[in-house]
C-alpha cells in the first residue's frame, strides 16, 4: 500500500492547502492558537488524529504546525512528539518491523537559530530506522532551488551543521532524485 503525504506551509490561510486523497497531511504557519484549531480541525473530512502544535512567540501570527493521520494509518502509530518550541514535531510508526519517524519542520529565519535548531534535533530525535523530514526549511541549500529572490543561501557553519544533521540521519534530498523530475 502506497502512502501519500503532503506537506505545506499555509501562512495562516488554511484554504492554501488544497487536499485531494492523501493519508499523512503536515502544514506549518498554520497561525492559530489552541482554541481555534479545534474548529478549524474539522478542515479534513473522515476520522483523522489530528496532532496540533500551537502557535509559538508573543502573537498569533507566528508558526504553528498541524500532522494529520487519516485513519488506516493510526494503528501503526508508536509514538509522538513535539521539539524546539512548536518548531518540529514527530510521528514514528511501525511498517514490517521498521520504524519510520515523520518530521514536521518550521525552521526559523535566522541562520543563527537555525543552527541551534539542526543541532537540538540532532541531539534529540528519537532513533528510528528511516525518517521522512518535510516541512519550512527557510533557508536554500543549493543556488539551483531558488525561486524568486531570498538571501535565505545556507553557507559556512550553517552548511556544515546541517550537512552533518542529514549525514547522521541518513537524510536523502527527493527533491534533487530523478523520479521526481527536479
Amino acid at each position: 500500500m502506497t502512502m501519500k503525504i503532503i506537506s505545506c506551509n499555509i501562512q495562516g490561510e488554511l484554504h492554501k492547502c488544497i487536499i485531494g486523497h492523501v493519508d499523512i497531511v503536515m502544514l506549518q504557519e498554520h497561525h492559530l492558537n489552541e482554541r481555534h484549531t479545534k474548529v478549524y480541525g474539522s478542515f479534513l473530512l473522515g476520522n483523522w488524529e489530528m496532532l496540533w502544535v500551537p502557535t509559538y512567540g508573543s502573537t498569533q501570527l507566528q508558526g504553528g504546525l498541524c500532522m494529520a493521520i487519516c485513519d488506516i494509518w493510526q494503528v501503526k502509530m508508536l509514538d509522538v512528539g513535539n521539539l524546539l518550541l512548536g518548531r518540529a514535531q514527530y510521528v514514528i510508526m511501525k511498517f514490517h518491523n521498521k520504524k519510520v519517524g515523520f518530521l514536521n519542520l518550521y525552521a526559523p529565519n535566522s541562520s543563527r537559530e537555525r543552527l541551534k535548531m539542526w543541532i537540538e534535533l540532532d541531539s534529540s530525535l528519537p532513533v528510528v530506522d528511516h525518517w521522512c523530514v518535510v516541512g519550512d526549511f527557510n533557508m536554500i541549500e543549493d543556488p539551483e532551488d531558488r525561486s524568486g529572490d531570498s538571501g535565505l543561501n545556507v553557507h559556512g557553519l550553517e552548511l556544515s551543521t546541517w550537512e552533518k544533521f542529514t549525514i547522521s540521519r541518513r537524510l536523502l534530498d527527493v527533491w534533487h532524485l530523478p523520479s521526481f523530475g527536479c
